[in-house]
């Protein structure tokens, strides 16, 4: 197994974009050494961004969790598959004006930032009419229900755009794994018989942009507990990555076949400080 040699592996890079859950903190506690590593690497001068699939909170929701455990943080460093998605379902759908959210309110909150109408599901499904819904729009709510995803259902049926936040299938919690949003979007699409119109979290390119948009940077290093999304994200927009054996992908053997390929590999992020592992 090779290395990066004598430098540190941070110090090939002058940008380095964190995962969330399974990284840096799993549910409500951080993961070990990850507080310490990410303040160090901060306190050098290189550039920090969090970027997370989960479409449960805020940007703002989101830093004042990392702010708790004692990670350096603005908002502004946060990118939130929520933000992108309703971003982008602005741009790439602009004659589209109402929307339901099967999601949080902090996914709501973001849609109408982007200047939709948020059709509530308030219980029942008998309102609004099929066919009043211009875009369906899925992210991750442990409140998500059968009225829900059956209103989302029928809006797709009646030609509604379809729009997911990502499709992670699962989540890390204290406790172990719990579903995530892909496997909620796999049981609508299984009901509707396709996919998604547009997914917009890793691995999908979008959130990469989002960050490339906001950055000075030139090297960016992705680090991430999966393979089968911030590992294919890299993969995806050409980045060189750093999986974690801390969440969810954590004994998957190196060199494993037929599965996203990472740059390195490392036990926690205190690989971050030393010389690169190769997978």
């Amino acid at each position: 197994m090779g290395t990066s040699g004598g430098t540190r592996l941070v110090d090939n890079y002058d940008s380095v974009i964190f995962d969330l859950d399974g990284v840096l903190y799993i549910g409500p506690s951080a993961v070990a050494h990850a507080c310490d590593v990410v303040t160090s690497v901060t306190a050098e001068g290189i550039e920090v961004w969090y970027a997370t699939n989960n479409a449960s909170r805020s940007a703002h929701e989101v830093a004042a969790h990392l702010d708790a455990l004692g990670f350096p943080v603005n908002a502004r460093q946060v990118v939130v598959a929520s933000d992108v998605a309703a971003a982008l379902a602005r741009t790439m759908f602009p004659a589209a004006r109402t929307a339901r959210v099967i999601g949080t309110a902090a996914l709501a909150d973001y849609m109408r930032r982007s200047g939709f109408v948020v059709v509530e599901t308030t219980g029942g499904t008998d309102s609004p009419a099929p066919g009043s819904v211009d875009l369906v729009i899925q992210g991750h709510d442990p409140a998500t229900d059968w009225t829900r995803l059956t209103m989302g259902l029928r809006d797709v049926l009646a030609g509604a755009v379809w729009v997911a936040t990502n499709d992670d299938l699962t989540i890390p919690l204290t406790g172990g794994v719990g579903m995530g949003n892909g496997a909620m979007v796999a049981g609508l699409a299984a009901a509707l018989g396709r996919r998604p119109d547009v997914v917009v979290g890793k691995p999908h390119p979008w959130m990469f942009e989002a960050i490339k948009g906001r950055s000075r940077a030139q090297r960016f290093l992705i680090v991430g507990d999966r393979l089968d999304t911030d590992i294919a994200w890299a993969e995806q927009v050409g980045c060189d990555c750093l999986l974690v054996r801390t969440g969810v992908d954590a004994d998957v053997p190196v060199g494993t076949a037929g599965v996203a390929q990472p740059t390195w590999v490392a036990d926690d992020l205190r690989g971050l400080l030393a010389p690169g592992r190769r997978w």
